[in-house]
Order: structure tokens, then C-alpha cells, then sequence
């Protein structure tokens, strides 16, 4: 990231994040609105998005931590044991025979299926709303 006369560049999260680290008040107190906003969506997509099964573990452990870092972070985080597999699956299985089992994929068609899709839209949205913010109090964003 580098500053000059109204000017920021930004070239990934990390430094939007460190930029807000040093922001004004105000401006920390819409980033923190966002962020907010934007993890609790990724909380409620993926609970809505994972099966309820007999315990309802998995949609129930579905989490959101803010880390008290002093840095603008939300975390959307599956607490459920089994989380893993439903995501990732499992490498190839065998007997101690050598019968194949098969590779568990998960519940879902294909790994990853539900948590880093959901993360990935989201944040690229948070992103681009937090640069709105910067906009908004009058500096101009690079490319």
C-alpha cells in the first residue's frame, strides 16, 4: 500500500486491512459495519447450505469470531467435527485385505463445495465495499 496526497493503493486484503488499522474513527466504524455484514451473510449461507442430519451439528457449528487482534477481521468458520469431510472428503480407502472402498467425496458433488465458494464471493464483495468506503471520504483508489 502506498499513500500520498489522497491517494491509496491497494493491492490486496492485507493492506486494505492494515489501511484501516490506521484509519480514522469513522471510517474504521463502516468498515466494521461491513465486515459485520458481510461475515454474518457467510454464516447464515453456509447453515443454509449444509444439511441438517440427525444431530444438526454440522449447519449448528457454523460460526462467526471477530478476534480481538485490534484489526478489522471477521471469521465464518464450520466448528462441527466432521466439517472436514463434508467439505474435502477423504483420500482413497482400503481394507487391511486390500478391498477397495472408494474415496469419500463428502455430501456434496464436489469438494469444497460449500464453505470457500461462499468465502470467496463475499470477501471479493466486502473488498470492493470497504474500497467504496476510502472513496467515500475522499481518497482516490488505484487500480
Amino acid at each position: 500500500m502506498s499513500q500520498g496526497e489522497g491517494r491509496v493503493e491497494i493491492t490486496g486484503l492485507y493492506e486494505l486491512r492494515h489501511f484501516f488499522a490506521v484509519a480514522n474513527d469513522e471510517m474504521r466504524a463502516e468498515a466494521k459495519v461491513i465486515v459485520h455484514d458481510v461475515t454474518e451473510r457467510a454464516v447464515d449461507e453456509m447453515r443454509a447450505t449444509y444439511p441438517v442430519g440427525p444431530t444438526g451439528n454440522l449447519r449448528g457449528r457454523v460460526r462467526a469470531l471477530y478476534p480481538q487482534t485490534g484489526e478489522l477481521v471477521g471469521v465464518a468458520i464450520a466448528q462441527a467435527p466432521h466439517a472436514h469431510l463434508w467439505e474435502f472428503g477423504t483420500k482413497k480407502r482400503q481394507t487391511k485385505a486390500g478391498a477397495n472402498r472408494g474415496r469419500m467425496w463428502g455430501k456434496t458433488p464436489k469438494p469444497a463445495q460449500v464453505a470457500v465458494p461462499i468465502a470467496t464471493r463475499l470477501r471479493t464483495e466486502m473488498f470492493h465495499r470497504l474500497v467504496d468506503v476510502i472513496r467515500k471520504f475522499g481518497f482516490e483508489v488505484g487500480d
